[in-house]
């Protein structure tokens, strides 16, 4: 695994579109919900620029989103959600899935939120590890 500060990346197993089909699978299995998802290459291609692989897909977990959503104390977390995962290919056909790492910023969190969004982030980890492994 190589961790920067604020992100986690791991290479895939897999290639890009299995990467991709693997991701939404398990994690609608797991009981989360695929928001939508950016083709930054297609965003990029219609603006006359070539550039690799790479989808954004925004999750949800609705029962642990709506304990933020829920509580006007809190709703400034909102700004982080919904959870965000990046598939991208480098030059050399390797394939990468990027996250946010929350860790080092959870204790700049309401305890309340915290506590969620350290659920969340650990639940995902779980969630992502066989396409890794």
């Amino acid at each position: 695994m190589e961790t920067m500060d604020l992100f986690l990346v791991n290479e895939s197993r897999y290639n890009f579109q299995e990467t991709c089909s693997k991701l939404q699978e398990m994690v609608t299995s797991a009981g989360w919900r695929v928001i939508t998802a950016h083709n930054l290459q297609e965003t990029m291609r219609k603006n006359e620029y070539d550039v690799l692989p790479v989808i954004v897909f925004e999750v949800c977990r609705p029962n642990l989103a709506v304990q933020i959503l829920g509580n006007n104390e809190i709703r400034e977390v909102s700004v982080m959600m919904p959870c965000r995962l990046s598939v991208f290919e480098k030059e050399n056909g390797n394939v990468f899935i990027s996250r946010m790492s929350l860790n080092p910023m959870l204790s700049m969190f309401p305890k309340e939120a915290s506590v969620v969004m350290s659920e969340a982030n650990q639940e995902m980890e779980v969630i992502l590890q066989p396409i890794f492994e």
